[in-house]
């Protein structure tokens, strides 16, 4: 027996610390025998599978496990990131078959109900379902059961194996993974960086009082799917003040909003549909104030993912949306031509929303009225638009064709110039300059589109338009992005 063997096996089991009364077996049984260094070694040589339970007799545990029991490494990634985000170095190891293993190496010993508080609220916030398993699988010792918690089978099995070992995984199965490159690290590369990123006790303790305080654990007792698949998020109510309307957004949008995300939606995690939601918004005008109001109103079941989350770090998750949502905002050039009239911008803005025009194509329309001449005629071109608004030249042409089919602008065939190719104008419809409300007067009130435009035009639209890929155009269209 050499003596890296020894050291190897040693320094995996420091870290699959748990009981070592009792261990399970790789065909699922339970055998009271002693765990020794012996096993380790055999289990490093693929002589004998160990199978450690995480929980001991005093509701203690130095490691846990996620289990999940699914090819999804986009949703456990995610998983990893929210750990991350708390301070928890998580390591990504493949399983027996096809799933993954979510692994939170502790440098000491913590109660589980500690850890399992932090971890349950992060795996539904991942996207991943309630009923993945988590080891240790209780926190608590049942005297009724022989050997509670559960037990999980180690990584590396079989990784010194040499000629014929009595258990061997299938090829890149029960490893760690390099997440830069998602291939397996060898086992010395892997004790390394995980003795390295063990948890610090207190952090577990103090992230499990914190989410406590803010009932998050209550929470996630009733955020069960029921027989339709919708969790029942009564116990996850927290009072805001205000109603915001969605009247500015689209269909997609607002169903996102009211129904919260699902599996069947296109958003990968409950994070990446509220970071659409919150693209959406702000690619709509809304405020700050308003944006936050809709990710945490409990009648909207997008707010799901941020009310399972402690205060704290409610608040700052929900900042760092709205900043980043901010931040990808192309803004639009104030339209400053002299041959259109500041009310012509307003009445055009309430004419593309009466006729159910999406709010992407706003930005698009605002560069044609921007770049009309003294003739009335824009020699904008869905290349130069797409250049600066940052959008892709086919999807600014798809907003062209919906500016045109809704009977705003049309287009002009120019007068063909030798050495170039014929080019197209465009201008505003005749048509679309009869004021939408004629009876209106001065003195009314002006509608809410009208006063969007007036600040957008007012303060050289320091808002912006989002054109990213979460406001979608209609069917005939694509993302401007």
């Amino acid at each position: 027996m050499t003596d890296s063997v020894n050291d190897l096996a040693i320094r995996l089991q420091r870290l699959y610390r748990g009981r070592n009364d009792v261990q399970g077996t790789e065909d699922g049984g339970c055998l009271w025998k002693r765990v020794t260094i012996g096993h380790w070694r055999g289990h490093l040589q693929g002589k004998f599978c160990v199978g450690i339970y995480p929980l001991r007799l005093d509701g203690m545990c130095a490691f846990v496990v996620v289990d999940v029991d699914r090819h999804d490494i986009d949703q456990v990634l995610q998983l990893r990131r929210l750990l991350c985000d708390v301070g928890l170095t998580a390591h990504v190891l493949t399983s027996k078959s096809k799933g993954y293993h979510v692994a939170i190496f502790v440098a000491g010993w913590v109660r589980a109900a500690d850890v399992l508080q932090v971890v349950k609220p992060l795996l539904l916030e991942a996207g991943l379902p309630p009923q993945t398993e988590i080891y240790p699988r209780v926190d608590y010792i049942d005297s009724a059961a022989k050997a509670p918690g559960g037990y999980i089978r180690p990584a590396y099995l079989a990784a010194l194996a040499d000629d014929h070992p009595k258990y061997r995984p299938e090829p890149g199965r029960r490893v760690a993974l390099d997440l830069k490159t998602l291939r397996p690290l060898d086992l010395s590369a892997f004790l390394d960086l995980a003795e390295s990123s063990r948890a610090d006790p207190d952090l577990v303790r103090m992230l499990a009082a914190e989410m406590a305080a803010d009932g998050i654990q209550e929470g996630i007792r009733h955020a069960v799917r029921s027989s339709t698949g919708t969790p029942d998020t009564s116990a996850l109510a927290v009072p805001i003040s205000g109603e915001v309307q969605l009247a500015r957004v689209s269909p997609e949008i607002e169903t996102l909003i009211r129904s919260g995300w699902s599996e069947t939606t296109k958003y990968r995690s409950r994070s990446e549909a509220q970071q659409a939601v919150a693209d959406a918004l702000v690619n709509a005008g809304y405020t700050d104030a308003d944006v936050r109001a809709v990710l945490t109103n409990p009648a909207f079941g997008i707010s799901l993912r941020a009310r399972q989350q402690a205060a704290r770090r409610r608040e700052d998750a929900i900042r760092r949306c709205i900043e980043k949502a901010r931040a990808t905002c192309k803004r639009v050039r104030p339209v400053t031509s002299s041959s259109i009239a500041v009310e012509r911008i307003f009445q055009l803005h309430a004419l593309m929303i009466e006729r159910g025009l999406p709010a992407s194509a706003w930005p698009v329309l605002l560069e044609i009225v921007r770049t009309i001449k003294a003739d009335g005629l824009s020699l904008a071109t869905s290349n130069s638009i797409a250049e600066h608004l940052g959008g892709k030249a086919r999807n600014i042409r798809n907003v062209f064709k919906l500016l045109r089919e809704a009977g705003i602008i049309e287009a002009v065939p120019l007068e063909p110039v030798d050495g170039q190719w014929r080019r197209v104008a465009h201008r505003l419809k005749t048509e679309s300059t009869t004021p939408l409300n004629p009876s209106a007067t001065p003195h009314q009130e002006p509608p809410e589109c009208e006063i969007r435009s007036r600040q957008l035009v007012a303060a050289g639209n320091d808002n912006g338009w989002n054109l990213n890929a979460n406001h979608r155009l209609p069917k005939a269209t694509d993302d401007l992005r």
